[in-house]
């Protein structure tokens, strides 16, 4: 099984169980560190671009933005189980690769079209609501670190909405244009 932006082979590469969360397990591949080190990679070229301090108050900022993107995916991550769950189809499994994670869906997908975009729109919506809860904390308490995780959220959640392969707005366009055909 390919998916695209996944360099293993998802049908070969082994899986190791991290915890289970909503009634779904979270798995890694033996290279899902990468992602996540390259996730505190890019929070750190962020810092180091933006924050005017010492380098080493840059490199901590940046640590701490790189924690702060990998927290606004899992928020992605938990709105799709939660998103499976309103749609009485649950998401079987979370798979953290090293370039991405994926949501694993087993059998048959032949569901209504509301199904696929309540799964759909899941992980964009939690992360809208996180953004905006975090940039009502900023608002309270003007820290860059938080600021900082509003706009994560919000990439991950207004990008995803983006109608291109392998994201949400790809399935949410593919079954709103299924369901008008079928009206």
């Amino acid at each position: 099984m390919r998916s695209p932006f996944v360099i293993e082979d998802l049908a070969t590469t082994p899986r190791r169980h991290l915890f289970t969360l909503l009634g779904v397990p979270w798995m890694a591949t033996p290279y899902a560190w990468v992602g996540v080190v390259g996730r505190i990679l890019i929070g750190i070229t962020i810092a180091l671009m933006i924050i005017d301090e010492s380098l080493g108050l840059r490199l901590l900022v940046g640590i701490i933005f790189g924690v702060g993107i990998e927290v606004a995916y899992f928020i992605h991550d938990i709105g799709h189980v939660i998103g499976g769950r309103i749609a009485g189809v649950p998401m079987n499994e979370a798979l953290l690769t090293a370039t991405r994670h994926i949501n694993i869906y087993h059998g048959v997908q032949d569901y209504p079209s509301q199904v696929h975009i309540l799964r759909a729109l899941g992980g964009p919506l939690l992360n809208i609501l996180a953004g905006s809860v975090a940039l009502f904390l900023y608002g309270l308490a003007a820290s860059p670190m938080v600021l900082f995780f509003a706009v994560a959220n919000y990439a991950f959640g207004f990008g995803s909405l983006i109608p291109a392969a392998s994201l949400d707005g790809e399935v949410i366009l593919r079954e709103l244009r299924r369901s008008r055909r079928q009206l």
